[in-house]
């Protein structure tokens, strides 16, 4: 139990050449048959596992982490299927932490290069040692982490919805607040439109993943968490662009919150998977499954 708030962690799983297709890699059909094998590999070395390669620069906390939930590639190694999952102190010999990247958007969260040069970790640290159990695990994940990108990303909507009603009601144009025109009023209307709608999907997928993750059937509920993503963080993008347009030129601004909602919006739509590869994940899915509603 951390009460003291000593540990960070951190997730890496994006490679080099290794980016949606680890994420539509869980739900195809073959598996074993998808890309290639993994670059960071782990092999037992008598009572332990070795561990080398490197995970690419889009690691959400790894320059400031100091513990890893780290993705590996299982042998025989033979495809991006053998995949399994291990604790990994970033205090390790042969682990390297790379600097944070310079981002357009969500600069708010430090992402970096991690890089492990023959890290020997303890047999118990590899929590999920066979690929069949880390595909079953890393699909709980997903649900959950699209959860969360669905919620954050519904927030970000509502935020620049509330920009644009602040900007509009403060900004006089034409003589009178911008708000009080009607073709603003519309494009108001439009925007509160997308972010409820955002808002209840968001919370209907998130009841629903839920219950399947309490009776441990993420395979249901895999569809429904990645089209909440998709479905959000693309509302946040069009609400975002809607709300900057409001502000006008002040929209391309530093001193205008917007600036910043414009730019993590634009980053939401490639964060955790690019919405076109989790849609195909989630067709994937909810072809397997045979499961197409939340009932």
């Amino acid at each position: 139990e951390d009460t003291e708030g000593k540990y960070h962690g951190c997730w890496p799983v994006i490679e080099e050449a290794h980016g949606s297709d680890y994420v539509i890699g869980m739900s195809y059909p073959h598996p074993e048959e998808f890309g290639s094998k993994g670059f960071v590999t782990a092999d037992r070395d008598g009572d332990g596992w070795v561990i080398n390669g490197a995970k690419s620069y889009w690691t959400s906390s790894a320059p400031c982490a100091n513990y890893a939930f780290l993705i590996v590639n299982l042998p025989p190694h033979r495809s991006i299927a053998d995949i399994g999952g291990c604790i990994v102190p970033l205090t390790l010999p042969g682990v390297t932490q790379g600097p944070p990247i310079d981002k357009l958007g969500l600069r708010d969260d430090p992402q970096g290069e991690l890089a492990f040069d023959n890290v020997r970790i303890p047999a118990h640290y590899m929590l999920l040692a066979e690929p069949v159990f880390g595909r079953f695990a890393t699909k709980g994940v997903i649900s959950s982490t699209s959860c969360g990108m669905a919620c954050m990303f519904t927030g970000l909507a509502r935020a620049a919805f509330e920009e644009a009603l602040k900007y509009t009601r403060e900004r006089v144009q034409g003589g009178r607040p911008l708000i009080e025109h009607d073709v603003v009023k519309l494009k108001l209307s439009d925007m509160f439109l997308k972010v409820e709608t955002a808002r209840y999907f968001t919370r209907v997928v998130l009841r629903h993943v839920s219950e399947r993750s309490r009776a441990l059937t993420f395979d249901q509920s895999t569809a429904h968490a990645l089209s909440a993503q998709v479905y959000a963080t693309n509302i946040a993008y069009e609400v975002a662009h809607q709300s900057r347009q409001l502000h006008g030129a002040n929209g391309l601004t530093k001193d205008y919150l917007i600036e910043k909602l414009y730019r993590d919006a634009t980053a939401g739509l490639m964060e955790d998977g690019a919405n076109e590869a989790l849609s195909l994940e989630a067709a994937y899915s909810f072809l397997e499954e045979g499961r197409y509603t939340t009932e």
